[in-house]
C-alpha cells in the first residue's frame, strides 16, 4: 500500500515514500528541489513549533492571532500546500477583518519558513481572505462559542462582564465603566451614561444617544442580583 522512489542529486540520493502514486511524485519534485537549494530534506518541524519560533523571534508578544493557527498546528510544516493552507482559511468562522489579519500572519510564517529553508517552497505566496467576506462584516458567535464563554464565565475574574455584554449587547468600554447602582433588577433594565475610554478615563459615551436604558432579557435577571449580593460584600462600588 505504499509508493517509493529515489531522489538523487550530485552524489545525494534520498529515498522518498508516499501512500500515493500522485503523493508520491509531488513529494519527488519537493525533494529534488531541497536537495537543490541545500535545504534540511523532510523536516519533522511542525507548524505549531515554527509559529512559537516565530513569534518569540518577529512578534515580541504583541500578537495572538497565532492561536488560530493551532487549527493546523498538528501538520508537519514541509507538508502544508496552498490547497490545505487555502481550506484553513475558508473554514475560519470570523468576520473580515480579523480573517485579514489571520492571513497576513499565514503569508508571514510561510514567506519566513521559506527563507529559513524547513520548506522547499511558500504554500502561501497566494493566499488569499475568501471572496464571500466583506468589509465591516460581522457575524453572530455560534451556539458553541457561546456554550464555551458562558462556561468560562462560571469561574473566570471577568465572568459577569462578559456575561453583560452577551445579555445587553453593551459595548466592552460602556460595561466597564457601570456602576451597581446603573442596574434596576426590578425594571430589569441597566442604566447606561458613561463609558471607559483609552486614556483610561471614564467620561461620556460614544454619542447622546448612547445614554440609554437596555433591558435585560428576564432569565438572566438572577444572575445579576446573585452577582451583585456576592460582590459588594467584598469590594465597594465604583
Amino acid at each position: 500500500g505504499h509508493y517509493y522512489t529515489s531522489v538523487s542529486y550530485k552524489g545525494q540520493k534520498q529515498t522518498v515514500y508516499a501512500n500515493s502514486e500522485a503523493e508520491l511524485i509531488r513529494k519527488a519534485e519537493r525533494t529534488k528541489i531541497a536537495m537543490e537549494r541545500g535545504e534540511r530534506l523532510e523536516s519533522r518541524m511542525t507548524v505549531k513549533d515554527y509559529t512559537e519560533l516565530y513569534k518569540r523571534t518577529y512578534l515580541s508578544g504583541k500578537s495572538d492571532h497565532e492561536a488560530t493557527m493551532l487549527g493546523i498546528g498538528k501538520r508537519r510544516l514541509y507538508d502544508i500546500t496552498p490547497t490545505i493552507l487555502t481550506g484553513f482559511i475558508n473554514n475560519l468562522e470570523y468576520g473580515y477583518w480579523h480573517t485579514v489579519k489571520v492571513v497576513q500572519l499565514t503569508k508571514s510564517i510561510f514567506r519566513q519558513a521559506n527563507e529559513d529553508r524547513p520548506i522547499p517552497f511558500d504554500p502561501a505566496n497566494n493566499l488569499k481572505v475568501p471572496k464571500g467576506l466583506k468589509k465591516g462584516s460581522h457575524r453572530q458567535i455560534t451556539d458553541k462559542e457561546r456554550e464555551m464563554i458562558l462556561h468560562t464565565a462560571e469561574h473566570h475574574p471577568a465572568g459577569l462582564f462578559c456575561r453583560i455584554i452577551l445579555y445587553t449587547d453593551l459595548r466592552p468600554g460602556e460595561v466597564a465603566a457601570l456602576r451597581w447602582s446603573d442596574f434596576d433588577l426590578s425594571a430589569q433594565t441597566v442604566h447606561v451614561c458613561r463609558a471607559l475610554k483609552r486614556n483610561d478615563t471614564i467620561g461620556p459615551p460614544k454619542s447622546p444617544s448612547s445614554i440609554r436604558d437596555v433591558p435585560i432579557p428576564t432569565p438572566y435577571v438572577p444572575c445579576f442580583g446573585t452577582q451583585s449580593r456576592s460582590t459588594n460584600q467584598t469590594r465597594k462600588p465604583r
